[in-house]
């Protein structure tokens, strides 16, 4: 399984590997030959969807950014919050709590320091791991018609995962690897 969470989206591979043995006079070799089964793409799923729930949470929660909501706060200054979120989601991917002070976004161009613990960021983003954990799940299960290997009358089941690579801008935030593992 192949989980390669981007900055915009997120892309699920699960590949099969063969062995084929080359019975030469003089040599003999193996190499393996990889096989995808399924592969699938989320095309709003990805580490900046993170970047905007923060936003927002941030947004909505603190009174010193209220004013960010209507149009007449500039674009620089929510390009700012919005920076100061990736930095804060990248702190909470080591960390079990953090914080990032980012200038100019408040009332009257004052700083804001944004503070969040990993729980916090979890809970925030619970649906996003769900769906990821789904996704995941339904990238593992196989058609009797398109397994010959099974011989039971049961028409669906998943596939046995053998080794999991997660990989891309997400795969250090640990909501991801959690889903991940929870899928598998």
């Amino acid at each position: 399984l192949i989980c390669d969470m981007g900055h915009c989206q997120t892309t699920i591979c699960v590949v099969q590997c063969h062995e084929n043995k080359d019975d030469d006079d003089t040599t003999t070799t193996t190499s393996t030959r990889p096989t995808v089964l399924h592969s699938s793409r989320h095309k709003s799923l990805g580490a900046g969807s993170i970047d905007i729930r923060l936003f927002h949470h941030f947004q909505q929660s603190m009174p010193a950014l209220k004013h960010m909501s209507s149009s007449s706060s500039t674009k620089q200054s929510k390009l700012r919050l919005l920076t100061g979120c990736q930095k804060l989601k990248q702190l909470l991917s080591q960390l079990g709590e953090a914080s990032v002070t980012v200038e100019n976004v408040g009332a009257n161009d004052s700083d804001v320091t944004l503070s969040m613990s990993r729980a916090t960021l979890q809970e925030l983003c619970q649906s996003d791991q769900i769906v990821l954990a789904q996704w995941i799940q339904t990238a593992l299960i196989v058609d009797k018609e398109d397994d010959v290997s099974n011989e039971d009358d049961e028409p669906k089941r998943l596939l046995v995962v053998d080794s999991v690579e997660v990989v891309g801008g997400g795969c250090r935030i640990p909501l991801v690897q959690h889903a991940t593992i929870l899928a598998v």
